[in-house]
């Protein structure tokens, strides 16, 4: 597996066949990078090549997720990663640690799809919302985190916390 930007090294791995994650700059106007054909699902000239585009100009955290995502899924499909859900954990922490909580409840998210991991997915969305001041919202996802797993002791603690600095006190007992 290559991962690459538009360079040399994604056209040669491409040509030879080998798989290419190729991160790639918000194509703007007619006929720029119009190599990579990015109005078609696929690069004609490399079936083997994945092509990630910005969705925003100078924006590269969602294409480094969604390539890291790519990442982990060709680990899992080659055995080299048996459970996916550490890895989803640190890299939505990161995303959180550095201010992006929109990438971060992606991940989550997706957490969210492994088996048994929807209760912990939904308390870590929750601790989201509770950051970005939602508090009813929070309140919410922690409700849903505790009827997805019962036992997920953080999920009842944060929520009788958060009722708590609200002056709920009556629903935090």
């Amino acid at each position: 597996l290559v991962i690459s930007s538009s360079n040399t090294a994604a056209h040669v791995a491409g040509a030879l066949g080998t798989p290419v994650y190729c991160m790639l700059p918000q194509s703007l106007g007619h006929g720029r990078r119009w190599w990579w054909f990015p109005r078609e699902p696929m690069c004609p000239w490399y079936p083997n090549l994945q092509r990630f585009f910005q969705r925003q100009r100078n924006e590269w955290l969602d294409v480094i997720r969604d390539v890291g995502l790519a990442l982990l899924d060709f680990g899992v499909a080659k055995g080299a990663v048996a459970k996916p859900g550490p890895y989803l954990r640190v890299m939505g922490k990161a995303f959180a640690d550095i201010g992006k909580p929109e990438h971060a409840e992606h991940l989550y998210q997706r957490l969210g799809r492994e088996p048994g991991l929807a209760g912990e997915s939904l308390f870590l969305m929750a601790g989201l919302r509770k950051a970005a001041g939602a508090t009813d919202q929070a309140l919410q996802l922690y409700d849903q985190a505790i009827a997805a797993k019962p036992d997920l002791w953080q999920a009842l603690n944060a929520k009788g916390v958060l009722l708590a600095s609200t002056l709920r006190f009556d629903e935090a007992i």
